[in-house]
């Protein structure tokens, strides 16, 4: 999504908005990075994780300020998808209690089991991304075969 917020400043004309967020970003970054080297990798990670979501703030501010489709559409766009994810994940996890000896086979069976459960539930809800996808690879397999 962070992309296509700033790629929608560049459409719009707005290279002065897409250079000052980007000038912000990174002296956020490295203001974070000054904080919190002292106390480890997982301070860092933390203070970068709370950079990301100002960053994306500030992307879809401007945004919604431009297009009308701001944060809360965003998001509200988005927690379908992340449903969808946390319930492939969920999924994939509640795998590791198979007695599976080979490491390598029980994460063959998480991705394959993840996968379907992620595609199941974007078919069943209709998610309107998966579902371009899919009929984009519905065409591929029709000219194929025809």
């Amino acid at each position: 999504m962070r992309l296509i917020n700033l790629n929608v400043l560049l459409a719009q004309g707005r290279s002065d908005l897409f250079f000052r967020l980007e000038v912000i970003k990174k002296v956020l970054i490295v203001i974070v990075l000054a904080v919190t080297w002292r106390w480890g990798i997982q301070a860092i990670i933390a203070g970068q994780i709370v950079v990301s979501m100002v960053a994306y703030y500030l992307n879809t501010f401007y945004d919604g300020r431009i297009l009308g489709y701001g944060l809360g559409p965003q998001v509200r766009d988005l927690l379908r998808y992340l449903g969808a994810a946390g319930a492939m994940g969920a999924g994939a996890f509640a795998l590791t209690w198979l007695p599976v000896a080979q490491p390598g086979v029980l994460l063959f069976i998480q991705v394959v089991v993840g996968g379907l459960i992620y595609g199941l539930l974007c078919l069943g809800f209709r998610l309107p991304v998966f579902m371009d996808g899919w009929h984009v690879l519905q065409g591929k397999i029709a000219l194929r075969s025809a």
